[in-house]
C-alpha cells in the first residue's frame, strides 16, 4: 500500500512540475491601434514554415463572426498573447540558441493582408509590416515581453 500511494503521489508531482514553465515565457503584445496577425521563427527570410491560421482555416463558412475561432497569431489592440513552444524542454532559450544565427525572427502583418492574400504571395512579396530580430541575451534585457506599436 506504501508503494502505491508513493507512486500515485510520484505522478502528481510530475503532472504538477514535468512542464517548462519557460515554454510559454515569450509574450507578444500590440500597442496599436489595428489587429494584427504575428509569426516566428529562426529564418531571415520568410518561408513556408512560419504559415499563419487564418479565420478562414480555422473556421466553416457562414460562421457569424462572434462565434468564430480566433487564431492563435491574431492579437487584438492592447491585448498581449503568450507564445507556447512546445516539446523543447529547456523552452525558448533552446529554441532561440538553436537557431542558425542565434537569433529570433518575429514578422508583423496587417490582419488584412493575411486574410486577403494567399500565402505564397506574402512571402514573394514580403508582405510583412514589421520584421525584428532578437538573441537570447535581447529577449532577457526586454523581460521576454516584445511589444508592436
Amino acid at each position: 500500500m506504501k508503494n502505491y500511494l508513493l507512486k500515485i503521489f510520484s505522478i502528481l508531482i510530475l503532472l504538477n512540475f514535468g512542464c517548462d514553465p519557460r515554454n510559454n515565457r515569450l509574450h507578444v503584445k500590440n500597442e496599436s491601434s489595428q489587429d494584427i496577425y504575428f509569426t516566428y521563427g529562426c529564418d531571415s527570410i520568410l518561408n513556408n514554415t512560419m504559415r499563419i491560421s487564418t479565420r478562414q482555416d480555422l473556421n466553416l463558412p457562414g460562421t457569424p463572426i462572434e462565434k468564430q475561432i480566433i487564431p492563435d497569431e491574431l492579437i487584438k489592440p492592447g491585448k498581449t498573447v503568450s507564445v507556447m513552444i512546445p516539446g523543447i524542454s529547456n523552452g525558448w532559450e533552446t529554441y532561440v540558441n538553436n537557431c542558425k544565427n542565434k537569433k529570433l525572427f518575429v514578422y508583423f502583418f496587417n490582419a488584412d493582408t493575411i486574410e486577403n492574400y494567399a500565402w505564397w504571395e506574402i512571402i514573394k512579396y514580403n508582405k510583412f509590416i514589421k520584421k525584428i530580430s532578437l538573441n537570447a541575451d535581447s529577449l532577457t534585457k526586454i523581460n521576454w515581453l516584445i511589444i508592436y506599436k
